[in-house]
């Protein structure tokens, strides 16, 4: 998704420069044969340019018409990428990490239905599980203390305000998921248990997360830098908002991309050792070794985080399922 996305921003991007540039050669070469043309021909160029769309206007593309191809490979990500997570998670849990043994499983259509049948549904643990990570997370993003930080203007002319506390909230999280392991009834076990099932959860909650965004953006947006760009399927995939946030203070891409992604991605791995443990009553050395240099890259991660805040996915991506929904 992503890498389409800037396929088309960038596509889009190269289509305007060649114009612009065809546009000053051809002013060029006027004005050297005749001044007097050159300066008539000057109008017609300003006209052209009040015509010119902003960033903001288009959801970055830079292109004001949606275009049918742009909105079918948004559909086709859309429809393809929430299946794609379950058939991953079929080729390691069920095929041992084999996807030729998974294309060979399903080639024979005799195994459709079993295999559909053996697909994890909706558990109301899993769903457990996501909702006390989210609402953790978010109340650490809000209550944690952390120093000021002012983000890179918007095309608009915006510049958001977010709090560094990521380190601290990265911390924290480490010693409850312990705290919690040894202290309560939680078994980190069970998280490897209901993969599936959370992945299930995860695409349901995405989605509506996404289609929340689409409405927010367009009808109680929380600046300037956002729009409509005319399909309800690239602006759903897209976004319709830049800095989406609830009241003033709570950053919902910082939640989807820092809290919920980052800090998941150092607490998953902490579970499925849980699971290796639990099973052979010891740790193997690649599982450690795996645990501890994922550790190391989220800590590196939010010891920089106010860098993330003036990249590509935070101050040019607009929040939809391009970039919320992963």
């Amino acid at each position: 998704g992503c890498l389409l996305g800037r396929h088309w921003q960038r596509e889009a991007t190269e289509r305007m420069v060649t114009t612009r540039r065809q546009s000053m050669g051809m002013a060029a070469a006027n004005a050297k044969a005749s001044p007097k043309k050159a300066t008539a021909k000057a109008t017609p160029k300003k006209k052209a340019s009040s015509k010119t769309v902003s960033w903001s206007d288009t959801a970055g593309t830079g292109v004001q018409e949606g275009g049918f191809f742009r909105s079918l490979g948004a559909l086709l990500l859309l429809l393809s990428t929430p299946p794609f997570t379950l058939a991953l998670w079929s080729i390691f849990v069920q095929h041992g990490g084999s996807a030729t043994s998974f294309a060979l499983h399903l080639s024979d259509r005799k195994n459709w239905k079993p295999f559909l049948d053996s697909l994890p549904t909706l558990s109301w643990e899993a769903t457990y599980y996501i909702a006390a990570f989210g609402a953790f997370q978010a109340a650490l993003q809000l209550l944690v203390p952390g120093k000021e930080f002012v983000g890179p203007a918007s095309p608009k002319g915006n510049r958001p305000v977010y709090k560094a506390n990521g380190v601290e909230s990265y911390l924290i999280t480490l010693v409850a998921f312990f705290a919690c392991w040894k202290y309560t009834s939680f078994e980190p076990a069970r998280v490897y248990d209901q993969f599936g099932e959370m992945l299930n959860a995860l695409n349901i909650f995405g989605n509506v997360l996404c289609l929340f965004l689409t409405v927010k953006g367009c009808y109680f947006p929380s600046s300037t830098d956002s729009g409509s760009t005319g399909s309800f399927l690239f602006d759903y995939f897209w976004g319709t908002e830049l800095y989406p946030r609830i009241g003033k203070h709570f950053d919902i891409k910082q939640w989807t991309n820092c809290r919920m992604g980052l800090m998941g991605w150092s607490v998953l791995p902490l579970c499925f050792m849980a699971k290796q443990l639990e099973q052979t009553g010891t740790i193997a050395n690649s599982m450690l070794i795996c645990v501890i240099l994922m550790n190391v890259y989220v800590f590196k991660f939010f010891l920089w985080e106010t860098g993330y805040f003036c990249t590509m996915d935070i101050a040019h991506d607009r929040a939809g399922f391009y970039i919320c929904w992963g």
